[in-house]
């Protein structure tokens, strides 16, 4: 409906492209779509009113909207923030596996009497 193509036969008129598109076609590419008017970014065809669909066909339609390939300096510094952000969330899931992970700390019921943590036993 609004083709765009990449390299590599992505055609943003398909409807797989949508799934994910920051990971599937902003990350690879550096392509971001610009002035959305919608709450959520889904294919076209997955648009459930007539109303939000003339909304986008507008929008389209004025160039509020459209698909827009990133500077290099923004896909760098926007890869550069996804990094951190990613490294965050892992160092932040990886904080609640430690603190409060079942494999880490073993119920009282099953330690022996003399145990009251579930370290490891030193060698």
């Amino acid at each position: 409906m609004w083709p765009l193509t990449l390299k590599h036969n992505v055609y943003l008129g398909s409807l797989d492209v949508y799934v994910n598109f920051e990971e599937n076609i902003t990350a690879k590419y550096g392509v971001v779509c610009e002035g959305w008017p919608l709450l959520k970014f889904c294919s076209p065809g997955d648009i459930g009113s007539h109303t939000e669909v003339k909304v986008l066909n507008s929008t389209w339609k004025t160039g509020t909207e459209k698909f827009q390939k990133m500077s290099k300096a923004e896909f760098k510094q926007r890869d550069k923030d996804r990094f951190q952000q990613k490294l965050l969330a892992d160092s932040e899931g990886s904080a609640n596996i430690t603190k409060s992970s079942p494999i880490m700390e073993a119920p009282a019921s099953v330690l022996p009497a003399n145990e009251t943590t579930s370290h490891p036993p030193e060698i």
